[in-house]
């Protein structure tokens, strides 16, 4: 992991980079400081500044591959802002260019981008799209930031923003009680993560005297606190990517605008916890007590998230448990010592996951509920929707060469080849339960008797991103090996055998489903037995004095909006320092 996805590439000449982050950023403030009716009608500034992001991204991907091997390469970050510097500890805001980031953004822009305009495509008569979009832009920005992170304060300050975006826009539909009773879940979990992240921060100053990530990996740390640097950042990922024993929060956290959850819920969460760890790599490489967590984790909650997805009727709780399964294999590869493979995984899951989100969005909406028992027969009415959804299907359950086949089929690669066949069981059994539940969700959602309803595929400037998703999950597995070639790792394809055992295995899944719920869409399981509640979590439950809390609190986060000149202070306040920052940097 150190020598290739730490790999600094510094190039001359590259302030512009700063545009990626700052151009959204600055499209949240403008929207922010208008009033409410002005800033619907301008909502067109957010996809337009990230379009423009996008095209510099991609602009930042080439000029980085192109300069390597340059001899001119002298400026170690792209800007810096100083926060402290006392007896030779400096704590500053930084970012800087690596191949990770300079690979990652261009898809972080391009999902940005997606989802931006599926949301003006779908609820554009919403009075508050406006405020949405900022919404939307802000997280982005601050999602590029930790990206493009070059030590712990700036990823600390990005995870402050994306957590506070996160609680409002769960809490964006305050006046449904049953949509924002999670807020106070969510921002007590995002406080838990900031706080373990916080720790870390703390350890790595006294510990080694800088947060740096590019000089923390050699420098010479106390004895015993890199060990409570790793504990941190095993706890901040943990509740970043709502693993087990903090699971429960993102299941309301996916009440959110379908296109704002889609955002927050699976590229916030996929890639919160996953690129702090691989930021934090080499340190955590010094404690494999920390690697073997990652690794516990992920054994416990990849397979158990999938069993419990498999028993749930609402949607909305599926994909979460379908999230934090796909989050559980990337720390089963972290935690195994394989992080290019995890950060393949990451990528395909960073395009089928929001574009299961937004397409089941669309069912829910055509059939008027989330529960799948009283769905069905929709596919004549949502060929397209369909044909969409069925593509994301089939790349998260790994069928070749779709996203998530090269992915999974390189972590049982690696995992065979060093013996490690209980590992590899745990993997495959992952996979087996991501056909059951994806399977039983189609079925009930789209086979069946047809019902009378008024239902029909989304404009086509909704279909667009959806298209846009579902062509990325095409193609992403089969550019998986020119990947980890320009990562410095060329890894080839998987295994044929492995390629072989995998497919058989994801195909029966398939016979499995098909024979147990397509066959009897008609008839869904009603019977609620106590394994099957236990896997629900029907015994957890944040009813009752939470659900009174969390709509107070929405409503007070909601009510700002109601408020022109409260969100015009925020916003020069947000802009001033934000000058500031890129003044002093350049």
């Amino acid at each position: 992991m150190g020598g290739v996805l730490d790999t600094v590439l510094v190039i001359p000449g590259t302030g512009w980079m700063l545009l990626i982050p700052l151009l959204p950023f600055i499209a949240a403030l403008v929207l922010f400081a208008l009033p409410v009716g002005l800033r619907n009608r301008m909502q067109v500034l957010a996809p337009l500044a990230m379009a423009i992001s996008l095209l510099l991204a991609l602009c930042a991907f080439a000029r980085t591959y192109l300069a390597v091997g340059a001899d001119d390469m002298t400026t170690l970050s792209l800007a810096s802002f100083s926060l402290l510097s006392q007896d030779g500890v400096e704590i500053a805001l930084s970012l800087m260019v690596y191949r990770t980031a300079s690979l990652l953004l261009p898809i972080v822009t391009f999902i940005s981008l997606a989802i931006q305009v599926f949301a003006m495509a779908r609820i554009s008569s919403d009075k508050r799209i406006g405020l949405l979009l900022a919404y939307l832009s802000l997280f982005s920005a601050a999602l590029e930031v930790m990206v493009m992170a070059a030590g712990l304060v700036t990823m600390l300050a990005a995870w402050v923003v994306m957590g506070i975006v996160s609680v409002l826009v769960t809490a964006f539909w305050w006046e449904r009680p049953h949509l924002t009773r999670g807020v106070t879940v969510l921002a007590s979990i995002g406080a838990i993560g900031d706080v373990a992240l916080l720790g870390a921060v703390g350890c790595a100053l006294v510990g080694c005297g800088t947060v740096d990530f590019s000089m923390m990996a050699t420098a010479t740390w106390n004895p015993g606190l890199e060990g409570a640097a790793a504990a941190c950042i095993v706890v901040a990922a943990f509740a970043k990517s709502s693993q087990l024993p903090v699971f429960a929060g993102q299941v309301d956290a996916i009440t959110a605008p379908p296109s704002a959850s889609a955002l927050t819920s699976s590229f916030g969460v996929l890639a919160g916890g996953s690129i702090l760890v691989f930021r934090m790599y080499p340190v955590l490489v010094l404690v494999p007590p920390s690697l073997t967590a990652l690794l516990v984790a992920g054994c416990v909650a990849a397979p158990l998230m999938a069993a419990s997805a498999c028993v749930r009727y609402d949607i909305r709780r599926v994909l979460a448990c379908s999230l934090a399964s796909q989050v559980g294999v990337i720390f089963i590869a972290l935690g195994m010592g394989a992080p290019v493979y995890a950060l393949l995984h990451l990528i395909s899951s960073a395009f089928f996951a929001p574009l299961l989100l937004l397409a089941f969005s669309v069912v829910v909406q055509a059939s008027g509920t989330r529960d799948i028992r009283e769905m069905g027969g929709l596919w004549h009415s949502l060929p397209f929707t369909a044909l969409l959804l069925t593509v994301g299907s089939l790349s998260l359950v790994g069928v070749v060469p779709l996203a998530g086949y090269f992915s999974r089929d390189g972590i049982l690669t690696t995992l065979l080849s060093r013996g490690e066949w209980a590992l590899a069981a745990v993997v495959l059994l992952t996979s087996f339960l991501s056909v059951i539940y994806i399977g039983r969700v189609c079925s009930y959602a789209f086979l069946g008797d047809s019902r009378p309803r008024e239902a029909h595929d989304p404009g086509l400037l909704a279909l667009l991103p959806m298209g846009a998703l579902a062509l990325g999950s095409c193609t992403i597995g089969l550019a998986s090996p020119a990947i980890t070639a320009l990562m410095g790792q060329a890894t080839g394809w998987p295994r044929v055998d492995v390629t072989l055992v995998s497919t058989l295995v994801v195909f029966a899944a398939i016979l499995v489903a098909w024979r147990t719920y397509a066959t009897k869409a008609s008839h869904p399981v009603t019977r609620r037995t106590w394994w099957r509640r236990l896997l629900a979590g029907d015994w957890v439950g944040f009813d009752g004095p939470f659900a009174a809390v969390s709509r107070l609190m929405a409503r007070a986060i909601a009510s700002l909006d109601s408020s022109p000149i409260i969100s015009s202070v925020v916003a020069v306040a947000l802009g001033i320092v934000v000058i500031l920052v890129v003044v002093s940097g350049l």
